[in-house]
């Protein structure tokens, strides 16, 4: 067995992961936010806009505030662990051999 620290996550990185990974949800919030609008034009209810209106702004907001907050978190582990240590984790190499599934005829 053997034993890995990790005694560095880079910042860019932390922050583009966390940005690819909301992605998704906050898509999904602005078309929540688009039918909301669009929805409140066609029947004339202003409320009903307005609603759809955060939900349109937000996740474009929030996608850089949770980026921003990840590469903070990086950031902050990086001071940890230069002056406490990293985490640990213990990897176990299983050696195997290659299958080979490819048909052998036999003669």
């Amino acid at each position: 067995m053997k034993k890995v620290e990790i005694v560095e996550i880079g910042k860019k990185s932390a922050f583009k992961t966390t940005m690819y990974i909301m992605i998704i949800p906050m898509a999904f919030m602005m078309l929540i936010g688009l039918l909301l609008f669009v929805i409140g034009i066609a029947l004339g209810s202003g409320t009903t806009a307005l609603i759809g209106l955060p939900y349109l702004i937000m996740p474009v907001f929030l996608i850089f505030v949770y980026g921003g907050l990840s590469a903070l978190a990086a950031l902050v582990y990086n001071l940890f662990a230069k002056k406490y240590g990293g985490l640990e984790y213990t990897l176990k190499e299983i050696d195997t051999e290659p299958v080979d599934n490819r048909y052998k005829p036999t003669l």
